[in-house]
């Protein structure tokens, strides 16, 4: 290879980068714009607690956590975007089981726990 091609392949490797740099921020400046909401669309069951952290962001606290009798984790984030409004992230073994309003599933709640550990 002769210096204008290696010269012309690093220019073209840069010009990439920086391309696909500024996708990745400009992806990221949009998450921070919407609202949880919103965020929340993106979301779904099954989904890794850490994925689901880098779209809504970090919680407003750990609600509860404990571990079940196989020892897998069993954790609730809370996140209060409103002084009146609360939604609880249900993680079972690290992945997102559901979400809500803290009540949306009482009664299901209870026969999950039985389910779990019997």
């Amino acid at each position: 290879m002769n210096k204008k091609n290696i010269f012309f392949s690093i220019s073209l490797i840069l010009s990439g980068l920086l391309f696909f740099s500024g996708c990745i921020k400009q992806q990221k400046d949009l998450l921070s714009n919407l609202s949880l909401e919103h965020k929340m669309l993106l979301v779904s069951v099954g989904m890794e607690k850490l994925e689901v952290i880098k779209i809504i962001g970090v919680p407003s606290a750990v609600r509860a956590s404990i571990s079940d009798n196989s020892g897998k984790i069993i954790e609730i984030l809370e996140y209060r975007p409103y002084l009146l409004k609360t939604y609880w992230f249900h993680f079972y073994d690290g992945k997102l089981l559901k979400w809500g309003m803290p009540g949306d599933w009482k009664k299901e709640a209870d026969s999950i726990s039985e389910i779990r550990y019997r």
